[in-house]
């Protein structure tokens, strides 16, 4: 089904993700059906297949903000993620590992980041992010 007519039922999902697509799509018909289809709380998150580079004291900032905003703890990664997860997914397809759960057993990984903030930030933090994402959905 294309994008902006999914089928699926209303607020039936959590997340919807767009990766390197969303210049094709009829952008107003997407977002409509993105409302429709995500759950009360749920995200829209589309990303580009680029390999971003940041520095050091900002990659801890953001590992904290991550670690902040969600309420559990964030680890480093030790390896490239991308390529491991690949790996380790043919590694279970292949029989090789029993099964999904093994992997974050088998993927070394670096400092870890405690969330530092409350419940009460993270709500009013997520309710200013969906107004803005609801302003930039209407631009």
């Amino acid at each position: 089904a294309p994008a902006e007519a999914s089928g699926l039922l209303p607020a039936s999902v959590d997340l919807v993700t767009i990766a390197q697509a969303l210049h094709w799509f009829d952008r107003p018909a997407f977002y409509a059906e993105a409302r429709r289809v995500v759950r009360s709380g749920g995200v829209v998150a589309a990303w580009t297949y680029g390999h971003p580079s940041i520095d050091e004291p900002r990659a801890d900032l953001l590992l904290q903000l991550q670690a902040d905003a969600t309420g559990v703890p964030v680890e480093r990664g030790a390896v490239d993620a991308t390529a491991a997860g690949a790996a380790a997914l043919a590694a279970v397809g292949a029989g090789l590992w029993p099964a999904t759960a093994a992997i974050a057993e088998r993927i070394p990984t670096g400092e870890r980041f405690e969330p530092r903030e409350d419940a009460a930030w993270r709500e009013s933090a997520h309710a200013r992010w969906r107004e803005f994402v609801e302003r930039a959905a209407e631009l």
